[in-house]
């Protein structure tokens, strides 16, 4: 920089401090035709007046100056910041991106993509892409990781909420909620993470998340707290049969926090018959002692004892009571009796309707009943050709975009979908049953791996059937004994 350089730039400095940003703003552009450090130094003067002025126009034509400025030490995110409180979300992406074009900085990349997500629309695969971009290169900026962490899992719920084909991984869930640090998350973020945290298979894990939102619901207030307190209740749901007696715990204390006191008590009423009724289901086949304990939880709650009439009433008898669910679980659970009482008449025409009919109905954050996981798994054992590739669908779909588990190991469900000739979901459900590590599930992954691989090489995808080759011996060594 030379001794006029200087000068001037002392002089667009001091002009913007004692006569303001508009005078000052003409004398920093008039030194973009010096040398390269003189220009960024003076861009970076430029934005920070066109800012202050609000000029959008101005804030445009020098992105595109930035984007070169390469000699400039500091960065333009404040300025990206401050342009997104004033609710600015185009000038802050448009200004993120020239400072992450400039200097590539994972800050800028995580600013830009905020400021889009702030344009509205949909989540993308691209967007998603994006972000796993931006939590990969956070390396060891730990509240980088986090908020961008929490982003990346907002998407993936919000994708998955309205995209019936996309996949959530429940591995890349689990991974990702355990590498965010709740210490330097906000609240809202402190939601998503622990929701991600439940899909862990360690139930250490779980508990530990689950004391976490008991925690947020207790010290939170309005819409983050009733949140706290569903996500909590429909951990219930989805892990149901796999539940630990700790999570349970955990489980009540969340829902303590419940605002409102009728539907609060109803619940906590209710919550013992339930934990009853996970304790018949996980001891087998003993039917007397489940039948008691749902007369038990029948007792307790209206809906369920007419569900229960329901079903055990004779096709000439039944209770003309037939409510349609006030929510998304409780209408699915009525369509898991309908479709139990139609494998009972050997109506598979319904059967198949009614399991397709849940497969539109089903949601990201809604667990599959357990009404509709035995619907299903009875019409994958003795259904028709189309009732069976429906209950596969719903099987595919629950673990596929939900935190669903099934009351019956997923092996066995493995067996079942691969009998009907539905070898993707039946992949699907031996890879979640290998991550529980159940009992045999990795050496069968690995021979449904391998025949995949076979396939692949049949149509010369050589690269494909290694990929495959290299899976299936994995799955085989992490399933030998120690």
């Amino acid at each position: 920089m030379s001794f006029f350089d200087d000068i001037g730039l002392r002089a667009a400095e001091s002009l913007e401090q004692s006569v303001g940003p508009y005078v000052a703003l003409a004398s920093y552009k008039r030194l973009f035709a010096g040398p390269p450090d003189v220009r960024a130094k003076a861009a970076h003067g430029a934005l920070r007046c066109a800012v202050a002025l609000d000029d959008e126009r101005e804030v445009v034509d020098l992105c595109s100056v930035w984007r070169t400025a390469r000699e400039a030490e500091d960065s333009a995110l404040p300025f990206a910041r401050d342009l997104l409180r004033r609710q600015k979300p185009k000038l802050a992406m448009m200004l993120a991106s020239a400072e992450e074009e400039r200097s590539g900085a994972p800050r800028a990349s995580y600013l830009r993509l905020v400021a889009e997500g702030q344009l509205g629309g949909h989540t993308t695969a691209w967007t998603i892409d994006a972000w796993r971009r931006t939590v990969a290169a956070a390396g060891s900026d730990g509240a980088l990781l986090t908020h961008a962490t929490a982003r990346l899992l907002a998407a993936l719920f919000e994708h998955a909420s309205h995209d019936p084909t996309f996949v959530l991984s429940r591995a890349e869930l689990a991974s990702l909620g355990e590498s965010a640090s709740l210490d330097l998350a906000l609240p809202v973020e402190r939601l998503v993470i622990l929701r991600a945290r439940l899909h862990s298979t360690n139930r250490f894990h779980r508990a530990s998340a689950l004391s976490a939102l008991e925690e947020l619901a207790r010290r939170s207030d309005g819409p983050l707290r009733a949140e706290a307190v569903l996500v909590a209740a429909r951990h219930l749901g989805a892990l149901f049969a796999r539940l630990d007696a700790v999570e349970i715990d955990r489980i009540a204390a969340t829902i303590k926090h419940w605002s409102d006191e009728r539907t609060r008590a109803l619940v906590l009423a209710q919550l013992p018959a339930w934990v009853r009724v996970i304790a018949a289901v996980k001891a087998g086949a003993d039917a007397d002692r489940l039948a008691l304990a749902l007369d038990d939880l029948a007792s307790r709650s209206a809906e369920i004892s007419r569900g229960l009439a329901v079903a055990r009433a004779p096709e000439d008898a039944e209770p003309a009571s037939r409510p349609l669910g006030s929510s998304a679980e409780e209408a699915l659970a009525w369509i898991g009796v309908d479709a139990n009482k139609a494998l009972g008449r050997g109506d598979m025409g319904d059967v198949e309707r009614l399991l397709l009919l849940a497969v539109r109905r089903l949601a990201s954050d809604t667990a599959l009943p357990p009404a509709l996981w035995l619907a299903a798994i009875r019409a994958l054992v003795r259904g028709s050709g189309p009732a069976r590739r429906a209950a596969g669908a719903l099987v595919d779909q629950a673990l596929a975009r939900t935190a669903s588990m099934p009351p019956r190991p997923l092996v066995e469900i493995a067996g079942l979908l691969s009998a009907a000739g539905l070898s993707d979901a039946s992949a699907r459900a031996l890879a979640e049953a290998g991550r529980w590590r159940e009992p045999g599930a990795g050496a069968l992954l690995a021979g449904e791996t391998r025949r995949g691989a076979y396939a692949a090489f049949a149509r010369g995808d050589r690269a494909r059937a290694l990929e495959l080759l290299s899976q299936a011996r994995a799955w085989l060594e992490r399933s030998a004994p120690t």
